[in-house]
């Protein structure tokens, strides 16, 4: 009941962090409180039914334990709020909010749940007991393990932080190595990444591959490359970025393993994107000064800087983007 009641209640904070157009407009008051902070904050799909089962759910739990007058009152002014710079102010609402928490007999409210950090006494202590249960909980175990892609945060973030130990480990240990060479030798011209903060990230998506590979789409292959740069920079360093240059994966293989991984959001399938990809020009070679243009280029360079900025820059990497013009 009360992961629930939380989740219900604090919900829309974490639409901010998802992909989806965000509204800048101010939400109407006849929508229901997820189709605002869904228009305002954006969300995906599941995101927003995800949202309304839970509302449903407290809607439901409330009644139970006579708590039905409370909730309608916390709803009603939930359905008032206005989207301000793309964040729906729900502080109007926190008097309503304490009333129903205290007629259910639940803590108040913690402002920070749902991010990653627990606030309860036995963390940060600035949220009360069991007012912040998602992020206090033990981890769920994480499904994709040891599969040679690491799914905690620092890689796909489908899993919780060291659940995952059995590739991000791995995986972060060869990305070091990886990302340190290239920074090193692939620079001007030739630099394949923005800087090493992004290439670890998109590193973490990259399947590892094995020692001494030297073709195919993997970490490893890419490694050798970027080390063999230091002598050979113009031939090297294409094989040893994102892209692979067509010895470490080809353009279109390589740029459909890191968007779905990065960008989740943009491709239903690997089919769909393999051939939207195919239509992307491909004309000039990759490197990490190709910010703007129509080219397979510029959605490359923007993928892999969405691995630390997503929002930001998922929306600019496929065939309709308004920045790869």
């Amino acid at each position: 009941m009360k992961p629930h009641f939380f989740l219900a209640v604090t919900f829309g904070m974490t639409f901010a962090a998802c992909g989806g157009d965000v509204a800048t407009t101010t939400s109407e008051p006849s929508k229901t409180y997820c189709e605002l902070a869904c228009d305002c904050e954006g969300c995906s799909a599941v995101e927003f039914d995800y949202c309304t089962d839970e509302f449903e759910d407290l809607s439901r739990t409330a009644a139970q334990m006579g708590c039905e007058a409370s909730f309608r009152t916390y709803n009603a002014c939930l359905e008032t709020r206005t989207c301000e710079l793309a964040s729906l102010d729900r502080s109007g609402c926190d008097d309503k909010f304490d009333a129903l928490s205290i007629c259910m007999g639940s803590p108040p409210g913690c402002p920070t749940t749902g991010n990653g950090v627990c606030d309860e006494p036995e963390g940060s202590n600035t949220c009360a007991e069991g007012s912040d249960p998602d992020d206090c909980a033990a981890p769920a175990p994480c499904m994709s393990t040891n599969n040679g892609v690491c799914d905690e945060p620092e890689g796909t973030g489908t899993c919780a932080e060291g659940t995952d130990q059995a590739d991000c480990n791995i995986m972060l240990s060869d990305c070091e190595v990886y990302c340190t060479s290239i920074q090193s030798n692939c620079i001007g011209k030739n630099a394949q990444y923005a800087d090493k903060a992004t290439c670890l990230a998109t590193c973490a998506v990259i399947p590892p591959g094995m020692p001494g590979d030297t073709m195919f789409n993997s970490t490893a292959c890419r490694s050798y490359h970027a080390s063999a740069a230091s002598t050979d920079p113009s031939s090297h360093c294409i094989h040893a970025g994102p892209s692979g240059g067509g010895i470490c994966g080809d353009p279109c293989e390589s740029f459909c393993t890191i968007v779905p991984k990065l960008c989740p959001d943009i491709y239903l399938t690997a089919k769909e994107c393999m051939f939207e990809c195919s239509n992307f020009p491909n004309d000039e070679p990759y490197d990490a000064s190709d910010t703007t243009g129509d080219t397979f280029a510029c959605r490359m360079y923007h993928a892999t800087i969405a691995s630390t900025q997503p929002q930001t820059h998922c929306p600019h990497v496929p065939e309709m983007s308004p920045v790869c013009l």
